[in-house]
């Protein structure tokens, strides 16, 4: 029997992934009609698990349209650069700080 998992939880092969429209309006500019974001969990994962991993991937989905429908840097808090900066770095499978080599360099 298939598990009842919260409004856009998707079982995607062994793992539970984050998938939901992206809004009419914004379609054309993002040029995507869903967003996805891996929750980064297992098929057996707890309510609490999916429902913590859940906000998270809201929160981005959010930030996602904020992005599609705002440029301008002043829009956007130090925390929510941050969180960009976060999931492009997820995106393109790179960690912070990977290619720095420890020495602080002041120019």
């Amino acid at each position: 029997m298939a598990t009842k998992y919260p409004k856009y939880v998707k079982e995607t092969g062994n793992t539970l992934g984050y998938q939901r429209a992206v809004p009419t309006r914004l379609q054309h500019i993002a040029k995507k009609k869903l967003y996805t974001y891996p929750l980064g969990l297992s098929l057996s994962a707890s309510d609490a698990q999916i429902h913590r991993a859940l906000a998270n991937a809201d929160d981005a989905f959010r930030l996602f349209c904020k992005t599609v429908e705002f440029r301008s840097p002043s829009s956007y808090s130090e925390n929510e650069i941050d969180r960009l900066v976060q999931d492009l770095l997820r995106r393109r499978g790179l960690e912070q700080g990977q290619f720095t080599d420890g020495r602080i360099r002041v120019s």
